[in-house]
């Protein structure tokens, strides 16, 4: 009869030595954040004053206020955004030539039959919601544009200065006005969103995945390009973990400060795509920090005092990584598109002037005659019953046309990260179809890679209760 240390040889090692197996393996699979995480790696490479003239500051409202009231408006320094030097930089680097013109229409083209494809719309309740602002801001600023001082001041000098008044608060009302009455907040309902995991409430998914388990061979061929092209433009920025695409018929987007999961990877890259070659503005907004809850605030001031805007150009490509990509979120303000200040606004540019066969001319074309055939007397001489249903299809042509010359897309890429050099993956990672245990979720990896035992915890269970009810909690995952 075998003894109890024969026992323990033949038994109890080879089970602790298969049980710590697979749970190291189970760690090492998956707790991948804190084993790669190298903010000063060589993958990013040094900036340049070029990269910071992307950059700005918001300049405070005083002193946009102050230009707004002077008669030189360039004079009030600071009022026009604040220039950044390369120390004040939390992480953003601008690649200003990434896609040619005529690729980034070829993209967006793509894009759009993705949405259509792949994509949902936004949920209709934060539809609803914006909407409602929106309404409120036009509403304050008819009530403000009727309100005058409060007490009339007697006398030429009271006069005078109730004159003065009156023209620096219409001149400074003309300014915010022009930022709401610009946007045609419809545009919110029509954006369509493409994820290959729920952002929000996202009743559609894409059908590649997510994270380790990604699926290329799911994914449309122009977007696997799009993905080497980003991995060869930005070396050791690692494997794909994440896809967001938004996509707006109207050019227009609205989104507030969000940071990316933890689950999706060390770095993003926001890529924008426009058909009219306008470029955009991206703001960095600090997470642990009050915002303003007015959205008229919001297009007049930004959301925090201390947020950073980012310039992109047509075709573009902006890196996010280190403390931007933790401690700050990217958005997008609603209304007419300015940087670093509400007076330094970014005009649209338009596409240059072609052929008559160009889009335009047949836009033009179609405008007149829509406005021929709506004369009553053509209508009973020449259309008769079948006018309306004429009307409708040249609306529908025309629409097609506007539309085609103003949608716009961000393509938002979330990838691993560079690797350490001195944190190298274990041996036990090769291969990874080997790998034991469940992976985590989306909604599970923030609170499994977060929740780090205390020492009072441990001690409330007791060490071998806590390391007996963590093993069993790690392999269940």
């Amino acid at each position: 009869m075998l003894g109890s240390q024969t026992w323990i040889a033949v038994v109890g090692v080879p089970s602790f030595i298969i049980a710590g197996f697979i749970a190291s393996r189970k760690r090492l699979a998956y707790q991948w954040k804190e084993e790669l995480m190298d903010f000063e790696s060589e993958a990013y490479p040094s900036l340049t004053d070029e990269h910071m003239r992307f950059l700005s500051g918001i300049s405070p409202d005083s002193l946009v206020s102050e230009a707004e009231t002077s008669a030189n408006p360039k004079g009030v320094d600071g009022a026009f955004g604040i220039p950044l030097s390369r120390e004040e930089n939390i992480g953003l680097r601008v690649e200003s030539e990434f896609l040619a013109p005529h690729e980034a229409n070829v993209f967006l083209n793509q894009v759009r039959l993705w949405s259509e494809k792949f994509g949902c719309g936004l949920d209709p309740r934060k539809v609803n919601f914006f909407e409602t602002q929106m309404d409120q801001v036009r509403i304050s600023e008819r009530g403000d544009s009727h309100t005058g001082d409060s007490k009339p001041k007697a006398g030429m000098s009271g006069c005078l200065q109730s004159s003065w008044a009156w023209l620096r608060r219409r001149k400074s009302e003309n300014v915010v006005r022009a930022l709401s009455e610009e946007l045609d907040s419809s545009f919110f309902s029509q954006i369509r969103v493409i994820s290959d995991h729920p952002e929000s409430n996202q009743p559609v998914k894409a059908p590649w995945g997510s994270g380790d388990h990604m699926r290329f061979d799911l994914m449309p061929a122009s977007l696997r390009n799009i993905v080497h092209r980003v991995q060869n433009a930005c070396p050791g920025i690692g494997r794909l973990r994440h896809v967001y695409i938004e996509y707006s018929p109207k050019g227009s987007f609205y989104h507030e400060p969000t940071s990316p999961k933890h689950y999706d990877g060390h770095d993003y890259v926001i890529i924008p795509l426009r058909q009219n070659t306008a470029q955009m503005v991206m703001t960095f907004s600090p997470l642990m920090r009050s915002r303003f809850s007015s959205l008229r605030d919001v297009m007049r001031m930004t959301w925090t005092n201390r947020d950073l805007d980012c310039l992109l150009p047509h075709g573009s490509l902006l890196r996010v990584c280190g403390v931007a990509r933790y401690e700050w979120g990217w958005s997008v303000r609603p209304g007419a598109v300015w940087f670093g200040s509400r007076l330094n606004k970014v005009p649209p540019t338009t596409p240059p002037t072609i052929t008559s066969s160009s889009p335009g001319m047949i836009l033009t074309f179609l405008k007149s005659l829509h406005r021929v055939v709506r004369s009553p007397s053509l209508i009973l001489s020449a259309f008769g019953e079948s006018y309306s249903d004429y009307q409708q299809s040249i609306s529908r042509c025309i629409k097609g046309v506007q539309r085609q010359d103003s949608d716009a897309a961000l393509i938002v890429l979330h990838f691993e990260g560079p690797r350490s050099k001195k944190k190298q993956r274990s041996m036990f990672m090769e291969p990874e179809i080997f790998i034991f245990g469940k992976a985590p979720t989306v909604d599970t990896f923030e609170t499994w890679s977060d929740n780090q035992p205390t020492e009072e915890s441990v001690r409330k269970v007791g060490v071998f209760r806590f390391m007996l009810r963590n093993y069993f909690n790690m392999l269940d995952f």
